[in-house]
């Protein structure tokens, strides 16, 4: 998927949410290398707001992008160190979002998935019936 797709998306699920923001996100051409550690999802505070419009709002748009072309189901794969992007480049997803998410059991995190070089989040049965609400 290329960008100017991913923001696509990224803005028609927040303008489903009311928030009509020209909200962007962080593409970079590397990985984000220490979001290979779940503990660093884990590293800032936490305010206890978790389940809220604009948070689903990101995650079914990360979903969405992760998939490319495919269809969003349970064990969809995020890369942790960025959505893949074409012709390269990484969307790098919001810390606070991905880490509330794995919180709610949305998302599992798996540091070596079997065939793949990168830790991973992958969207859970209970991840798939949010994003599907």
């Amino acid at each position: 998927m290329r960008k100017g797709e991913a923001l696509r998306i990224f803005r028609e699920e927040l303008a489903k949410t009311g928030h009509d923001s020209p909200h962007d996100f962080t593409v970079k051409d590397l990985k984000r290398e220490e979001a290979a550690r779940l503990e660093w999802w884990y590293s800032n505070e936490d305010d206890g707001a978790g389940d809220t419009p604009r948070n689903r709002a990101f995650f079914r748009a990360y979903s969405r992008i992760a998939a490319d072309k495919n269809s969003v189901t349970v064990g969809t794969k995020l890369p942790a160190q960025g959505l893949k992007l074409e012709p390269k480049g990484r969307l790098w997803m919001d810390k606070y979002v991905v880490r509330k998410m794995h919180q709610l059991g949305f998302l599992n995190f798996t540091e070596k998935p079997q065939g793949m070089f990168e830790p991973v989040f992958e969207i859970t049965s209970a991840g798939f019936e949010r994003i599907n609400e």
